[in-house]
C-alpha cells in the first residue's frame, strides 16, 4: 500500500479496476499517458460487504463491550474472559461456519519412537479479563500460572 501511495505523490493515478477475496487488479496512469496494471496478491486481502469486495482491515474494536474483529473476511468475537463458557474465541466463516475455541493450559507430552507417551499440565487456564492491547491484539494477562495468552489478528 505504501508504494501504491508513494505513486500518487509522483504524479501517477492509481484505480482499482475489480476486487476479489485475495486479488486486486491495479492500474496506474503516468502523467504522460502511459498506463501499468499489475494484480496484487494477498491472503485476506479483502471482505465481502453489501454485494461488492472492499479492502479488508486487520482491526479489533469494541463493540457494545466486546472485542470483535468484522472487517475481515472471517469475522472473530473475543470472549470477556479466557475461559469464557462460550469460548475464548468465536470464528464466524464466509460461508457460514462458526468454530470456538479455547486453550485448556500448557502441557509437556513426552514422545518416544513418534508416539506420544505421558503427559502433565504445567500451567491451568484462568480467569483473566480481554484486553485490547493494540489495534489487532486481545491479550488476556496471567491466563496462566505465570504466562499470558495473546491473539494477533492477521
Amino acid at each position: 500500500m505504501l508504494a501504491l501511495l508513494e505513486a500518487t505523490a509522483l504524479g501517477q493515478s492509481i484505480q482499482v479496476l475489480e476486487r476479489g477475496p485475495h486479488e486486486q487488479v491495479i492500474q496506474s496512469i503516468e502523467p504522460d499517458g502511459s498506463t501499468n496494471t499489475f494484480t496484487q496478491l494477498q491472503t485476506g486481502l479483502n471482505r465481502w460487504s453489501n454485494q461488492s469486495w472492499i479492502p479488508a482491515a486487520a482491526i479489533i474494536e469494541s463493540v457494545n463491550g466486546s472485542l470483535v474483529a468484522r472487517q475481515t473476511q472471517h469475522q472473530v468475537g473475543f470472549g470477556a474472559t479466557a475461559n469464557s463458557p462460550a469460548g475464548t474465541i468465536d470464528l464466524f466463516m464466509v460461508n457460514g461456519s462458526r468454530f470456538r475455541a479455547q486453550p485448556m493450559g500448557i502441557a509437556y507430552t513426552e514422545f518416544k519412537d513418534g508416539q506420544p507417551g505421558k503427559s502433565v499440565f504445567i500451567a491451568v487456564l484462568q480467569q483473566s479479563a480481554a484486553t485490547l492491547t493494540a489495534s489487532d491484539q486481545v491479550t488476556y494477562f496471567a491466563a496462566f500460572d505465570y504466562a499470558d495468552l495473546a491473539y494477533d489478528l492477521s
